[in-house]
């Protein structure tokens, strides 16, 4: 499976209502939202061969997206923040996590 550097993630009507728990199926929070995305193939696991790093890709999920650390995932918060949501933000390091407090 490749690791994408995501550069754009798409909010699309079924974010919306998973968020409301009102999708047809409810994963059990907390979820990460987002079923689109774009970007760069950072890394490729073993036996990975339709990509190479450095390709430009999109792909389609049922959730998650929006796990992208950088512009996608913070203008996610301050979206949250804005419309008055609970934001839970998970980041890799305690710098990070800082930063989306």
């Amino acid at each position: 499976m490749p690791l994408i550097d995501v550069k754009a993630a798409g909010l699309n009507f079924p974010d919306v209502l998973l968020s409301y728990g009102k999708y047809q199926f409810k994963p059990e929070p907390p979820f990460i939202l987002g079923g689109e995305a774009a970007g760069v193939v950072a890394a490729v696991g073993a036996g990975v061969t339709a990509v190479a790093p450095g390709d430009r890709v999109a792909t389609w999920m049922v959730h998650g997206a929006f796990a992208a650390a950088g512009g996608v995932g913070t203008a996610a918060v301050e979206l949250g923040k804005l419309l008055g949501g609970k934001v839970i933000a998970a980041a890799s390091t305690d710098e990070k996590v800082a930063f989306c407090k």
